[in-house]
């Protein structure tokens, strides 16, 4: 977040009229991610232990729980993200794209997780990553004296 803002730093630059944003990518693209909402996150943690066997610990051998891996409904790239804020705010992205793979090598451009696993035992996400998003914009600027 920036200094003395009450917002994360894409909707404070949102908010403020003609401050570009800085997207960080290069000739082959910009990164994606697969974002979650808290909400939807907890809801996959209820899902995994109301559905699922406990691990049974036993001394004599090493504890093997299953594992899974819990994603957002959707793969989305930081540009996209941005333009998703700024609709969503009635704002006009102004942007740039900056090389910082170059000077922070081994930063990976996706990070991709594979929830096949809890998919097919029936979870899915109770909200989609666009009302995800929404409500979550719509609340920041409803409440910004909860945002430090």
């Amino acid at each position: 977040m920036q200094q003395g803002s009450k917002y994360p730093v894409m909707v404070q630059k949102a908010l403020s009229l003609g401050e570009k944003i800085t997207i960080h990518g290069d000739q082959e693209g910009v990164g994606s991610r697969s974002y979650i909402h808290s909400r939807n996150f907890a809801d996959a943690i209820v899902f995994i232990l109301k559905n699922t066997k406990p691990c049974l610990h036993s001394p004599s051998t090493i504890d093997r729980p299953d594992r899974y891996h819990i994603a957002g409904d959707k793969q989305v790239d930081n540009l996209e993200l941005a333009n998703l804020i700024a609709d969503l705010m009635g704002k006009e992205l102004k942007y740039e794209i900056v090389n910082f793979h170059a000077v922070r090598q081994g930063h990976d451009k996706h990070y991709g997780l594979d929830d096949s696993k809890i998919r097919s035992l029936g979870w899915k996400p109770p909200l989609t990553f666009e009302e995800s998003l929404s409500n979550t914009i719509k609340w920041q600027t409803l409440h910004k004296e909860w945002i430090s």
